[in-house]
């Protein structure tokens, strides 16, 4: 092996290590969805208690709403940085593709194992873009029925 060619077992060591970080950033975005829907739900279940006084009411619905639209915007920011970082496990993952030789024909294959038109291309931020965007809409959606919850 000359020194400019990576060590296969590095390679597959690598590899793996960017394969599940892929796969723990997505686990992440799916924790912070239910994480931030039980939240919501808790707020919703303590707006309704019937301990409640009237005198205590206004301030509390301001109280819960604040923390809905918090929460709302902290799972929003949280998901958006794990698909930030989503990006990047995938830009490593496609350079290793890339120096394994996945792109190219007849290296393990008759044909290119990946799609040889993907080779060279950056990995897009927006690749997950309906992902991202669907979480964004259930959260804002939950947080909007919440607050309307709590003033109802």
């Amino acid at each position: 092996m000359d020194g400019n060619t990576p060590d296969r077992d590095l390679l597959i060591s690598f590899y793996n290590n960017v394969y599940d970080g892929v796969r723990n950033y997505k686990h992440m975005q799916w924790q912070v969805v239910v994480l931030t829907l039980g939240l919501f739900a808790g707020i919703i279940g303590l707006s309704q208690s019937n301990t409640l006084s009237m005198s205590q009411r206004p301030p509390l619905q301001w109280a819960f709403s604040a923390f809905v639209a918090a929460a709302a915007i902290a799972s929003s920011w949280f998901i958006h940085e794990t698909a930030r970082q989503l990006r990047k496990q995938r830009q490593h993952r496609r350079r290793i593709e890339e120096m394994c030789g996945f792109f190219d024909e007849g290296v393990y294959t008759k044909g290119a194992i990946l799609d040889p038109s993907d080779k060279g291309k950056p990995v897009s931020y927006w690749q997950d873009r309906n992902y991202l965007v669907s979480w964004w809409i259930v959260i804002w959606t939950c947080a909007a029925y919440a607050v309307l919850v709590i003033w109802a």
